[in-house]
C-alpha cells in the first residue's frame, strides 16, 4: 500500500512538471510568434512611410531648387518643413530598429539619431505655425502683407526656428547614451538571471542619468517641453490665425 501511494505521488509530480514545462514552451513559442508578426507589420508600415515621405519631400526640395519664378514666404517655410520631414523619414527606420533590437552603431550615432528626431519635432510644428501666421497676414493684414512677407524675414524666422529647436533639443543630445541595459530584453528572463546569461554584451540607446534627481527632472521637463512648445503652442497659433481668417469678411 505504501509503495502504491509513493508511486502515485511520483507520477503526479512527473505529470505536473511535464505539464508546466510544456506550458512554458507553448507560451514562449506564442510570444515569439506574436513578436515576429508585430515586428514584421511595424517594419512594413514604416517602410511605406519612409518611401512615401522620402519621395514626397525630395520632390518639394527639387521643385524649390529648380523653380525660377519669384519665391514667396510660404515657399521658404515649405522648403524648411520638407527638410525637417526628410530628416525624420531618414531617421525613422533607425528609431524602429532601436526599439526592436540592441543598438550596434555606437554612442555618436545614438545621440545624433535621438537629437535629430527631437529637432524635427520642434521644427516641423513651429514651421506649420509660421505658415498659418503667414496666411493670416496675407488675408487679414493685406495692407501690410507686402512689407511683412519678404524673403529676408522668412529666412530669418526659419533660422530662429532651427536655432530654437536645436537649443530645446540639447537635453536629448546630452542625456541619450549608448549603454548596457540594467534589465533583460527578453521578458522570460528574470532580472536576477541577467548576470548569469551567456552571450555577447548588448547595448541600447536610451536616457541615462548620474543621479535620481536629474533623472526625475529631465524625464518631466523634456516631455513637458515637447508637449508645450511642440504641440500646444503651434496649435494655439494655428487656431487663432485660421479663426481670424474664417471670420474675416471676403
Amino acid at each position: 500500500m505504501g509503495n502504491s501511494e509513493e508511486e502515485m505521488f511520483y507520477q503526479l509530480d512527473y505529470d505536473y512538471n511535464y505539464t508546466y514545462v510544456d506550458y512554458l514552451d507553448e507560451t514562449l513559442l506564442s510570444y515569439q510568434n506574436m513578436h515576429s508578426v508585430e515586428a514584421l507589420v511595424i517594419a512594413f508600415v514604416h517602410i511605406i512611410i519612409c518611401i512615401l515621405g522620402f519621395v514626397g519631400n525630395s520632390l518639394v526640395i527639387v521643385t524649390y531648387a529648380f523653380y525660377k519664378s519669384t519665391k514667396s514666404m510660404t515657399d521658404v517655410y515649405l522648403l524648411n518643413v520638407a527638410i525637417a520631414d526628410l530628416l525624420f523619414v531618414v531617421s525613422l527606420p533607425l528609431i524602429v530598429y532601436n526599439e526592436l533590437s540592441p543598438w550596434l552603431m555606437g554612442p555618436v550615432a545614438c545621440k545624433l539619431l535621438r537629437g535629430s528626431y527631437s529637432v524635427n519635432l520642434y521644427t516641423g510644428m513651429l514651421l506649420l505655425a509660421c505658415i498659418s501666421a503667414d496666411h493670416y497676414i496675407a488675408i487679414v493684414q493685406t495692407r501690410r502683407s507686402f512689407r511683412m512677407r519678404s524673403l529676408v524675414y522668412s529666412r530669418l524666422i526659419c533660422a530662429v526656428v532651427w536655432a530654437s529647436a536645436l537649443l530645446l533639443s540639447v537635453p536629448t543630445f546630452y542625456f541619450y547614451s549608448w549603454c548596457q541595459p540594467s534589465y533583460s530584453m527578453d521578458p522570460f528572463i528574470e532580472e536576477e538571471e541577467i548576470d548569469q546569461t551567456s552571450g555577447p554584451t548588448q547595448y541600447i540607446c536610451e536616457f541615462r542619468f548620474t543621479d535620481e534627481t536629474t533623472a526625475l527632472n529631465t524625464k518631466m521637463a523634456v516631455p513637458s517641453t515637447q508637449l508645450a512648445v511642440g504641440f500646444f503652442l503651434p496649435l494655439l497659433v494655428m487656431v487663432c490665425c485660421y479663426t481670424a481668417v474664417i471670420v474675416t469678411p471676403a
